[in-house]
């Protein structure tokens, strides 16, 4: 039997000895034989015994269920319980304190032998069970952490790292631990981040035993800043005591990229809507210029002549020349209703289709700016849908304008191309060219759509706008859409 150190508590002195002389003939170490709470207290720190048997009705103010309660916030060790007293609420008092047996008084010493023995075989198999738990759960604790796709850190609570995971090293870019320029977390926060992160460890960690989530930039390997969410966590030792930090901090750069998208992408909406108002607004007053200046004025004329004549007793010729001159003035009234009737929705478009429509545009443009259009078609014997058709019609339209107005090309080319899931209109141009970053705007021009209108509205049939283009080199812009659909939901 190997030997154990037993430190023994009991107030009568006699039998104390006698258990001392017991414990020693059966081959354990009995440094010390103690009779008070407090001794016992002291000799516990003192000694370390492998086992302390408590008498449970001690001399003095401590019982010897205080007794063991004290020592056993310092040292993890086994309890047995010499008792006279069984009795329910001296039982209840105990189990707070974990004892691993109980001797009743008077005992035999064969009892007294064998209880020792086994408790402490049992404590030593418990031992072994949790110091084999704890290696497993060490195990799978470090392979949570390296395995963490979050970046995991430990600090001390002056903010000096201890160890952190791979996740964490890739966020700054360095290979290992060892690497790491500073240990302070403070060196690797960007200035301006560092003071509010201090006063959230200091009032919210400290506090309160974890933070919220906050923001925060950290300082690269290659000079660049990362942006991340970050939490923290109190650390605290075996005693409970604060010993340190936890840190998880998640990299949300690309999240904050999409963030400055929406927004930016809700500014272009706003500012689309406005121009949309303001372009309806010119709209209506051309319109109602047109015909007020080119029908109503005209047939004011007609009603006034016809008024004279009727007044009038005209020889037969002037009646007759007066009825040609009214011919002509509402002949006139027609071909302007029909050109009008044309601006607004081109009957063309929907009698004879998408490329005649185009062709018909292309003509116009030829005749106001002296710039040559071709249009040709691939494989269009699919119709397009009525509402897609009009979509791109009026988006080729405002394509051939801006090459027109913006590009000073000289020479247009429409292509159409279609296959079993999709209609594709280029439009190319020779003119002056631009960088494609340049067209993210909402608008290209005043009063117009722009090419972010033109996105917007393609985008309802799940169809693309691409923009190839250099200085120098003309543009080539590609319009996409699927066949046989319906519009997107906004």
């Amino acid at each position: 039997m190997s030997k154990a150190n037993i430190l023994v508590v009991e107030d009568e002195r006699i039998v104390g000895r006698d258990i001392q002389a017991t414990l020693q003939k059966a081959g354990y170490a009995v440094p010390a034989v103690v009779s008070s709470g407090m001794q016992a207290i002291r000799k516990a720190a003192e000694l370390q015994p492998d086992l302390v048997l408590m008498d449970v009705r001690l001399a003095g103010e401590m019982d010897g269920i205080e007794a063991a309660r004290r020592i056993r916030l310092h040292r993890e060790v086994p309890v047995v319980y010499l008792t006279a007293n069984g009795d329910r609420k001296t039982l209840d008092r105990t189990k707070e304190t974990e004892p691993i047996a109980f001797i009743r008084k008077p005992y035999e010493e064969e009892e007294l032998l064998t209880t020792i023995e086994v408790s402490l075989h049992q404590y030593r198999l418990q031992k072994e069970r949790a110091l084999a738990a704890l290696q497993i759960s060490e195990a799978r604790y470090q392979e949570l952490f390296e395995s963490a796709r979050d970046g995991i850190a430990v600090t001390d609570l002056a903010g000096f790292h201890l160890k952190c995971n791979q996740a964490y090293l890739d966020l700054l870019g360095y290979r290992s631990f060892d690497k790491l320029p500073s240990r302070a977390l403070a060196d690797l926060t960007a200035p301006e981040f560092r003071r509010p992160e201090a006063l959230i460890i200091q009032e919210q960690t400290l506090r309160r035993g974890y933070s919220d989530e906050y923001e925060k930039e950290y300082l690269c390997r290659s000079g660049a800043r990362v942006v991340v969410s970050a939490r923290s966590w109190i650390r605290r030792d075996e005693r409970g005591h604060p010993s340190g930090l936890w840190l998880m901090v998640r990299d949300i750069t690309m999240q904050k990229e999409a963030e400055r998208r929406i927004l930016e992408y809700q500014s272009q909406l706003q500012s689309l809507m406005r121009d949309l108002s303001l372009t309806e607004e010119r709209e209506r007053k051309q319109i109602a210029a047109d015909i007020h200046d080119r029908i109503c004025q005209t047939l004011a004329v007609c009603q006034m002549r016809l008024g004279a004549v009727a007044q009038s007793p005209a020889p037969p010729e002037a009646v007759s020349r007066a009825a040609h001159e009214i011919g002509e003035l509402l002949d006139r009234t027609i071909k302007d209703t029909s050109s009008l009737i044309f601006e607004l929705s081109p009957p063309v478009l929907h009698q004879l289709g998408l490329v005649a429509a185009l062709e018909w545009f292309g003509e116009k443009i030829q005749q106001r700016h002296r710039i040559r259009v071709s249009v040709r078609a691939r494989d269009s014997a699919q119709p397009v849908p009525e509402d897609q058709r009009a979509s791109l019609f009026r988006a080729a339209c405002e394509l051939i304008n801006n090459a027109v107005k913006h590009a000073g090309a000289k020479r247009i080319w429409v292509v159409l191309e279609q296959s079993a899931w999709c209609q594709r209109i280029q439009v190319i141009d020779n003119g002056a060219g631009f960088t494609p970053a340049e067209e993210l705007g909402p608008r290209d021009k005043p009063g117009g759509f722009g090419l972010f209108h033109i996105r917007e509205r393609l985008r309802g049939w799940g169809g693309t706008l691409e923009i190839h283009s250099r200085p120098g080199s003309g543009t080539r812009a590609v319009l996409t859409a699927p066949m046989d659909v319906v519009p997107l939901e906004k």
